[in-house]
C-alpha cells in the first residue's frame, strides 16, 4: 500500500517516509497552528484539511496522526474529494463538548478506522459521536526519547509538567504534607500556600526541551490529572518512563494503559492529596524501589512504547480495511455482472 501519514508539529511522534515491510509510507507533518483563535482557527483547519485530501488522491490511505478538527473536515469532505482513499485517524483529540461539535458528528462517520491510544476513548467515541466499536482499535502511543539525548542523574526534587487537564492543586496539597522539594511547570495560574513556597518553585510552562532536562535530573516524576474523557497524557508519563524515572501518577484514563500499578510506576486515586503523598513519600524515602520501578519503566517503554510498534498497528489497520473494501468491490463487480 502507499500510505500518505498526516503527521502534526509535535516532534515525539517520529514517523519518517520510507519503506516499511511492504508499504510506502510518506510523512507530511501539517502545519502548526499556534497563533490562530476563534474562526480564524477554523479556516485554518479547513486550508489545511483541504491541502491534506488533494494530496491523499494519490494514495490508498492518510493517516491523521494527532488530529482533532481536521478528522472532521476529512471524514466529512473525504468522500468527495477522494473517495478512494481510505481515511484512518491514529490519536483522535477528543473536543470538548459544544453546538457545534454535536452538529459536526455525523462528519465523522467518513472515517474508515480510529486508533485509539487510550481505551477509555472507545466507548466515548461511541456515546459522543455514533461512532462504531468495531471501527476503533487500541495501540500504544510511542516513547522516542533516547536516554543519551537527555543524561539522567538523580536529584533531590519532584518535577511535574505539561498543561493538559493537570490537577495541580492536588499536587500542591500533597506536597504540602511532605518535606520534599517539588519543581512545577506550570501553565496556569496556580495558588502556593505560603508555608510550602520554599519548598515548592513553580516555573513558567517550559519549552519540551526545557521541561524534560527537568524531569531528567529529578529523583521523582509526578503526573497529577483530572478524572476526564478529554485527551490527557501520555506524553509526559511516555518521556519519564523512557528516561527511566519512577512515575507518580492519577489512575485516569490517558495513564492507566500505560502504567502497572506497583511495577512500572504508582498509580492513585484522583482528586486525593493523601494518597498522592503516601505514593510520593513511599518513593522519595526508598531509593532502591524508585530505581527499580524506574529501570522497569525504562524496559516497558523500549519493549512496548516504540515508533515500529505503534507504525505497525497503524498498517496492520489499513491492510484490513484495504482487503474488506476490496472484497466489498469484488461483490459488487459479481453482483453487477
Amino acid at each position: 500500500m502507499k500510505i500518505l501519514c498526516s503527521t502534526s508539529y509535535n516532534p515525539t511522534l517520529n514517523i519518517s517516509s520510507g519503506r516499511f515491510g511492504t508499504d510506502d509510507i510518506v510523512a507530511a507533518p501539517r502545519a502548526c497552528d499556534w497563533g490562530n483563535a476563534g474562526p480564524a482557527k477554523h479556516l485554518f483547519y479547513l486550508r489545511e484539511s483541504l491541502k491534506i485530501m488533494k494530496r491523499a488522491r494519490r494514495y490508498d490511505a492518510v493517516v491523521l496522526c494527532t488530529a482533532g478538527a481536521e478528522a472532521f473536515f476529512i471524514g466529512g469532505l473525504g468522500r468527495f474529494i477522494c473517495p478512494h482513499t481510505l481515511i484512518v485517524c491514529a490519536d483522535f483529540l477528543m473536543p470538548r463538548k459544544s453546538r457545534a461539535v454535536h452538529a459536526a458528528r455525523g462528519w465523522l462517520r467518513g472515517v474508515d478506522a480510529f486508533l485509539c491510544i487510550r481505551r477509555g476513548d472507545i466507548p466515548v467515541l461511541r456515546r459522543r459521536f455514533g461512532v462504531s466499536p468495531e471501527k476503533c482499535h487500541f495501540t500504544y502511543f510511542p516513547a522516542n526519547l533516547a536516554p543519551e539525548d537527555y543524561p539522567t542523574s538523580e536529584g533531590d526534587y519532584v518535577y511535574s509538567g505539561g498543561w493538559a487537564h493537570r490537577d495541580w492543586p492536588t499536587l500542591v496539597e500533597a506536597m504540602s504534607l511532605l518535606p520534599f522539594r517539588a519543581v512545577l511547570s506550570i501553565g496556569v495560574p496556580v495558588s502556593i500556600p505560603e508555608d510550602v513556597r520554599d519548598r515548592v518553585t513553580v516555573l513558567p510552562m517550559q519549552t519540551p526541551d526545557g521541561g524534560r532536562k527537568l524531569m531528567a535530573a529529578a529523583a521523582l516524576v509526578v503526573l497529577s490529572l483530572a478524572d476526564t474523557e478529554l485527551p490527557s497524557g501520555p506524553l509526559v508519563l511516555l518521556d519519564a518512563m523512557a528516561a527511566g524515572k519512577a512515575v507518580v501518577a492519577t489512575n485516569v484514563n490517558g495513564t492507566r494503559d500505560y502504567v502497572e500499578d506497583g511495577k512500572t510506576g504508582l498509580l492513585v486515586t484522583p482528586a486525593d492529596p493523601p494518597a498522592m503523598a503516601a505514593a510520593i513519600d513511599s518513593l522519595m524515602t526508598d531509593g532502591d524501589a524508585r530505581r527499580s520501578i524506574g529501570a522497569a519503566a525504562r524496559r516497558d517503554a523500549v519493549a512496548r512504547f516504540s515508533t515500529d510498534r505503534f507504525m505497525k498497528d497503524v498498517l496492520t489497520v489499513c491492510a484490513k480495511l484495504s482487503a474488506a473494501a476490496d472484497r466489498k468491490n469484488k461483490k459488487r463487480r459479481v453482483s453487477g455482472g
